[in-house]
């Protein structure tokens, strides 16, 4: 019955593996060295900004460059949090979504760089505001960052197919698709406040990763993270009770969840493997992670889902008009 609702694959790119472990290394070693996880932020950052290396550019100082306005908005997104000013931080989170609709509207190839910019933004925000950072820990962060960018730009060459950059016009229907991450984000980060919801960046992402302008896309996209993470989690809360919790446990965790990102050709196995690792991550409070991660993903998605199919709607109720 199960192979019914999804399809295993377990295929890996080992190239992604080569990769994203190279830009973890710097802030892993780091972090073990000194038994301190803050530093596995700057390998966060990293596989952040060098994903869209080799999916929606090949110039190596545009990798250089993503990665620090990543960490520069990360830190601002922690401020925000600091500050504890609501609307403002929404404010902030709702532009940075319009930002990212707009940059891959001009071309499906940028989406990676619009989606790898709001996840580094998001989730580096919320986990720099875990900790009461001092200076030289920020900037030790953004140098582990730095230097695992740098040693995957040194090693691996990336050729990506050029693309013309040109804005969607005001005037063209599929202008108001600059927008179609506004609604969900909007909605999530009013619910987020209105339940003061724990792992907000679960449910932010999960608002977003959803969207797509072709409705079949829209809902598989959103069949394969519920089940990927119902599966996942169970698992994870099944496996847990056999471990030890152990900084071993930990590290290994961190290091399959990011290379997970993209190692996997399929998005479903990938995403099911990744709830998987983040439950045995959270040792013991995996119960309350298991939760919170399942109703977060299952939230956002549906909030994703309603706010595109509607978009869609009035998409298409505009371009019957002019045609009549």
């Amino acid at each position: 019955m199960l192979n019914n609702l999804v399809k295993f694959n377990w295929q890996i790119d080992k190239n992604w593996v080569k990769i994203l472990f190279c830009a973890v290394l710097p802030g892993l070693v780091v972090s073990i060295y000194t038994h301190d996880m803050l530093w596995t932020v700057g390998s966060f950052l990293a596989a952040c900004g060098i994903i869209p290396y080799t999916t929606s550019y090949d110039k190596r100082w545009i990798a250089l460059f993503n990665m620090l306005v990543i960490c520069a908005l990360a830190y601002v997104v922690k401020y925000l949090l600091a500050l504890n000013i609501w609307p403002l931080t929404l404010g902030f989170i709702v532009l940075l979504a319009a930002v990212a609709g707009t940059i891959d509207n001009i071309h499906p190839q940028l989406r990676s760089l619009s989606a790898w910019l709001v996840i580094g933004t998001i989730y580096g925000g919320v986990k720099l505001s875990e900790y009461p950072l001092a200076i030289n820990q920020l900037l030790g962060i953004i140098a582990l960052a730095f230097l695992g960018v740098l040693l995957v730009i040194a090693l691996f060459k990336s050729e990506v197919k050029q693309i013309e950059l040109k804005l969607v016009h005001y005037s063209h229907p599929d202008f108001m698709f600059n927008f179609k991450y506004v609604a969900p984000i909007g909605i999530a980060g009013l619910i987020w406040y209105a339940f003061k919801i724990k792992e907000p960046e679960w449910l932010l992402w999960s608002s977003l990763s959803v969207v797509n302008t072709e409705l079949n896309l829209l809902f598989e996209k959103f069949r394969q993270r519920a089940i990927g993470v119902v599966i996942g989690v169970v698992a994870g809360l099944g496996v847990g009770l056999l471990l030890p919790h152990s900084q071993i446990v930990a590290y290994t965790c961190f290091v399959v969840i990011i290379i997970g990102l993209k190692c996997f050709k399929d998005y479903f196995t990938g995403y099911l493997v990744r709830s998987f690792f983040v439950i045995l991550y959270a040792g013991n409070h995996s119960l309350e992670i298991a939760l919170l991660r399942s109703s977060n993903v299952l939230i956002g998605g549906l909030i994703g889902v309603v706010a595109t199919s509607a978009l869609l709607y009035v998409h298409q109720y505009y371009l019957n008009s002019k045609h009549v």
